[in-house]
């Protein structure tokens, strides 16, 4: 994998959790209280606008109650079709 193909990856599993998010009807404040990682870092993290550490996307994906190689799979297709 190249570095410009790991950082999309990067960022279409924040898009998917993201996703995630509004079809499980989260607000920011319910993860916030679930993961214990404030609201604005998960805003941050969740807007692409810094990188998610390893610990909080495990713990965002047992919040939302999706595996990460759901979220992994579903990263990877939607770059499988628009790369």
């Amino acid at each position: 994998m190249t570095p410009s193909t790991a950082d999309a990856l990067t960022l279409q599993i924040a898009a998917e959790l993201q996703d995630e998010r509004t079809r499980a009807g989260f607000r920011l404040d319910d993860l916030a209280d679930d993961t214990g990682v404030s609201p604005a870092s998960l805003s941050l993290y969740l807007r692409r606008k810094r990188a998610m550490p390893m610990s909080v996307f495990l713990l965002l994906c047992a919040a939302l109650d999706v595996t990460p190689n759901e979220i992994l799979d579903r990263a990877r297709a939607h770059l499988d079709r628009t790369h």
